[in-house]
């Protein structure tokens, strides 16, 4: 007689448990990270998902526990997160399948994560098991008539803050930078050394300026008068990059190059125009620059200028840019 009873009260036990909770479990889900998870995954398991929704609607107190699972395949290093994160993935795609397909309250949802040593498809799974509460509700947690009775105020609404201006601006910020560099051009009346300095954005725009002078002097002769003069070139420039991947952009300017003489510090030749051409980066912190320079050419005491169309420079700057993110 005993023997016949603990038979029988295992039996009654396995079948409330089975009444008592519904559970479904979908594998075979894919390897790869960032593949999609498409419905028709889900379409073999319909009849059950679709009684799960059906009770979750009909019972409030039903809880719906949808837990994802990965398995122990390995991925290359310092990728760690991949797998839980697989898992979790797994049980959203799940939990939004029920609520777009079957109109499941997302409150009576609750999302979870496994993971598991072994590595195969029936471990790349998910499952979805319904809870309920077979106690009711208790009686403190029904609400009081009067309660629904009385409407609850909404709280005041405060005005959004304005979330576009405050990203965008650090975002500017950080794209905005400068750079400052050092470096020898040729001109019209010999080489001279410069400095330079570039308002940039995102390393592709530079707004540059640049002051050049020699401390040596040079003779130049007027007449019978030999005169010591040394060299100054001012101008500004605009480069853009506008291949990203490509470290050469274009140039266009204005410069002035001036013979100065040491007595009386005025200029006995001047050169002044427009600058067109190129500036290569090969390194990050060196540039060439070759411009095409037509401008116009003055000597003291002489009114009229003379145009000089065939007239190229060539520089060479080391600098040293700060911020400018891309």
């Amino acid at each position: 007689m005993k023997r016949a009873v603990i038979p029988a009260l295992a039996i009654l036990i396995m079948l409330t448990s089975m009444a008592s909770a519904q559970e479904v479990t979908i594998g075979n889900f894919p390897v790869g990270v960032g593949t999609r998870v498409s419905p028709s995954l889900f379409k073999p398991y319909d009849k059950q998902l679709r009684a799960i929704a059906d009770t979750m609607k009909s019972d409030f107190h039903a809880i719906a526990v949808i837990t994802g699972s990965a398995d122990g395949i390995t991925y290359k290093a310092s990728h760690d997160a991949k797998n839980p994160g697989l898992a979790l993935g797994r049980a959203h795609a799940l939990r939004n399948y029920m609520i777009s397909q079957y109109g499941v309250d997302s409150v009576h949802i609750v999302v979870q994560s496994e993971d598991a040593k072994e590595v195969g498809g029936q471990f790349r799974s998910v499952s979805i098991r319904l809870l309920r509460n077979w106690f009711g509700p208790s009686k403190s947690a029904e609400p009081a008539p009067e309660a629904i009775a009385q409407p609850v105020p909404e709280p005041e609404r405060a005005e959004p803050a304005p979330r576009e201006i405050e990203t965008f601006v650090p975002v500017l910020i950080r794209q905005m930078g400068l750079q400052f560099g050092i470096g020898v051009t040729s001109s019209p009346f010999g080489g001279i050394p410069f400095g330079a300095a570039a308002l940039t954005w995102r390393k592709t725009v530079f707004l540059e300026a640049s002051l050049g002078y020699t401390f040596w002097d040079r003779d130049y002769t007027v007449g019978t008068t030999t005169l010591n003069t040394r060299r100054r070139i001012s101008g500004a420039r605009l480069i853009v990059f506008p291949i990203e991947s490509l470290p050469v952009g274009v140039v266009g300017g204005w410069s002035r190059v001036e013979q100065i003489s040491q007595s009386y510090y005025q200029y006995v030749r001047l050169s002044e125009g427009l600058e067109l051409g190129l500036r290569a980066t090969p390194l990050p912190f060196a540039s060439v620059t070759a411009i095409y320079n037509p401008s116009m050419h003055r000597r003291a005491a002489e009114n009229r200028a003379d145009a000089k169309n065939g007239q190229f420079e060539i520089s060479l700057m080391l600098h040293k840019t700060f911020g400018g993110e891309r």
